[in-house]
């Protein structure tokens, strides 16, 4: 893939979905292609790019599904190095880097016998080996194999929480009981799953537990379970600036943050927490939290956070106008402005204030809207 105004254009003309390392030579960034379609009436286009972590400027691998295919799709390391994506609504693709077969899997919910109405699936996630994802009711998903996935939330923690939506639904009140994101300690054991409302549970000794926070009515977005043994949940807010809620067992505090913004994504990578919102990457080690200070020329600043993903001695970090690695020592970009032309660097310039201005004009009508009701 070169780094040309058509490449340029394709890329900002793309949301980034997710992300991750999926060997020590090979990363995945899924997107979807953004033409102005309406979501809740068709999904947009999906591609997939697994890109050379050495050389940016080899050939990029692209796999591009159709519209309708996939809705709010992540993507995922699987086991060994194999590549894994899962909708919101229960699709499987599964990539086998040995032998390089790629295919779609059975949607998760046929196997399961369960309605699409229960997934709304999101955090897909590799604990140590084991692949989870979780959905609504407090479901939690654990893949076994090829076409094959196990319940592991226990009946009563799903029963309480469709007894909730019920009794909210009743009242004519909006009520979720959805875990959003997960993370542990162990493939195994000391799991814990979050999601709205400051639901948070731990999977331990072989029994799930509620876990008090002691933040009312969080909705919780993105977890770690981190090197220094302390859990960080981040939060997002359509009224209040996202947090970070630092703890484990029944001891949490909240951190003090430099910033305004929702918490896209939390890792842990080489002893410190990485803290990422849409716009700018933080770190934390123990102390404050502050803004990541990139030894790169100040032309070569990535321009987007926003995703994360560690693994194989690197972290990933994507933003909607950069894609880098760091090995903690150096950052290296992928993709950005400072790698294209002057050409190139002035349409991906464009496309961006493009689409902010279309999002002011949709912040500007919601408001209207909402003062006229």
């Amino acid at each position: 893939m070169s780094y040309d105004k058509e490449k340029a254009l394709e890329l900002a003309q793309s949301t980034f979905l997710s992300c991750s390392v999926i060997s020590k030579n090979q990363l995945a960034v899924l997107m979807v292609i953004d033409k102005g379609e309406d979501v809740w009436e068709t999904t947009p286009p999906v591609r997939l790019f697994i890109i050379p972590c050495d050389d940016p400027k080899k050939e990029w691998v692209r796999i591009i599904w159709h519209k309708d295919r996939w809705v709010f799709p992540t993507v995922e390391k699987a086991s060994h190095d194999d590549l894994l994506i899962v909708d919101g609504q229960g699709g499987v693709y599964y990539s086998d880097e040995s032998t390089g077969k790629g295919d779609g899997e059975d949607p998760i919910q046929n196997e399961l016998n369960m309605n699409c109405t229960y997934c709304n699936l999101s955090g897909l996630k590799n604990i140590h080996g084991e692949v989870y994802i979780v959905g609504s009711f407090r479901r939690v998903f654990r893949r076994k194999g090829e076409n094959k996935w196990s319940i592991v939330s226990s009946d009563e923690m799903i029963a309480d929480a469709e007894s909730r939506y019920d009794a909210a639904r009743e009242k004519r009140r909006f009520f979720d009981t959805g875990f959003k994101c997960i993370d542990g300690f162990d493939a195994l054991n000391e799991i814990y799953a979050a999601g709205e409302n400051s639901d948070v549970w731990r999977f331990s000794d072989n029994q799930w537990l509620p876990i008090d926070i002691g933040f009312l009515d969080e909705n919780i977005i993105s977890i770690c379970c981190a090197d220094d043994g302390f859990v960080y949940m981040g939060t997002r807010s359509v009224d209040n600036p996202g947090k970070v809620i630092k703890g484990r067992n029944n001891e949490w505090i909240e951190l003090d943050l430099p910033f305004n913004s929702d918490i896209i994504s939390i890792a842990s990578f080489k002893g410190k927490t990485y803290i990422a919102t849409s716009s700018q990457l933080y770190i934390y080690d123990g102390g404050k939290v502050e803004a990541v200070k990139y030894n790169l020329p100040t032309n070569e600043v990535p321009l987007n956070a926003g995703f994360l993903s560690v693994g194989y001695g690197w972290m990933l970090s994507v933003g909607n106008s950069s894609i880098s690695i760091f090995d903690g020592k150096e950052w290296k970009i992928l993709y950005g402005a400072s790698l294209m032309d002057e050409e190139a660097s002035y349409a991906l310039a464009s496309e961006s204030i493009k689409k902010s201005a279309n999002l002011l004009e949709s912040l500007e009508d919601a408001v209207s809207k909402k003062n006229n009701d």
